[in-house]
């Protein structure tokens, strides 16, 4: 019968194990988490002067019972993923669409304090990973990006009426394949770089991505010129400033972040973790894109219509 205690040479390896682990990439680790600790301070600073000035009540009846809505929501689609990623591909992944909802609709500070929980609880609880600083620091951080983001596109649809603005027009088409260009290189990218490695990458896996990436940056374009058919500037502003959150999230936070902290816990090399991340962006970027647009604009919609409604 297998001895269930483990014996002092396992444990000795074990912690030298660990050891050489987490000091791979232990400056990068160190840089990055007070690089962000000091960007989230210094936000959140100006961000509760702006909340002061403007007489913004931070939590209210209304957002709490909304953020726990949301919060469950978080959790089921957090226990979704969990099964997505047993095949170490995930096919589509949208735990952020409720951080993003939040920012939207309330602002950065609320967003920041509900990712902080939320994502907080989806690790320790829901999927019984190992907390780790560079982890907990992304949804946080996307809080607050989407936040202060969200507050610019609200003021730019204040200021002016970007319907009848000719410079704002004069730069749709020139955006637009700026936008595009991004999503063919990473396309071709995953292309070529899935091909010449599509024995790692395996049959189901190699096709999917192809696929997904293709299907999506389409529909993304089917979108983009249905709007500007219809004259809907504004929403095609809100396309540009998501497509901004959307890179800053999957390719900083979400690639860079996530490699470094895998390499400390468990992955062989940085590249090893890194590469299949950035060739699922081809197709993961436009399908945030996507989900975040159709979900803003049906919050928008609803809170029209129950404008009235105060909690």
């Amino acid at each position: 019968m297998y001895n269930c205690f483990i014996n002092k040479y396992e444990v000795k390896t074990l912690k030298t194990f660990f050891k050489n682990t987490n000091q791979i990439l232990l400056i990068p680790t160190i840089i990055i988490a007070v690089i962000s600790i000091l960007l989230i301070v210094i936000v959140l600073f100006k961000n509760f002067k702006y909340y002061k000035k403007h007489n913004i009540i931070l939590f209210t009846t209304k957002k709490i019972t909304i953020m726990g809505m949301f919060f469950a929501l978080f959790l089921l689609q957090s226990f979704l993923t969990s099964f997505q990623a047993l095949d170490h591909f995930i096919f589509l992944n949208f735990d952020s669409a409720t951080v993003i909802l939040i920012a939207f609709l309330f602002g950065p500070i609320e967003a920041f304090f509900y990712a902080l929980i939320a994502d907080t609880t989806r690790i320790l609880i829901v999927q019984g990973w190992i907390w780790q600083l560079l982890y907990a620091l992304q949804f946080p951080l996307l809080g607050l990006i989407a936040g202060n983001v969200a507050f610019k596109y609200k003021k730019m649809k204040t200021k002016e009426n970007v319907s009848q603005n000719n410079n704002f027009q004069k730069h749709i088409f020139l955006d637009f394949f700026f936008i595009q260009g991004m999503f063919l290189l990473l396309f071709f990218f995953s292309a070529i770089y899935g091909y010449l490695n599509r024995d790692i990458l395996k049959g189901i896996v190699y096709q999917t991505l192809i696929l997904t990436s293709f299907f999506s940056i389409l529909f993304y374009e089917l979108i983009f010129f249905l709007l500007i058919k219809r004259n809907q500037y504004e929403k095609i502003a809100l396309l540009k400033y998501l497509l901004f959150i959307a890179v800053i999230y999957r390719l900083i936070l979400g690639n860079i972040f996530s490699s470094v902290a895998d390499v400390n816990l468990w992955a062989p090399s940085f590249k090893y973790v890194f590469i299949p991340r950035l060739l699922k962006s081809s197709y993961i970027i436009p399908s945030y894109l996507l989900t975040w647009y159709f979900l803003i604009n049906l919050s928008t919609k609803f809170n029209k219509k129950n404008k009235d409604n105060y909690w």
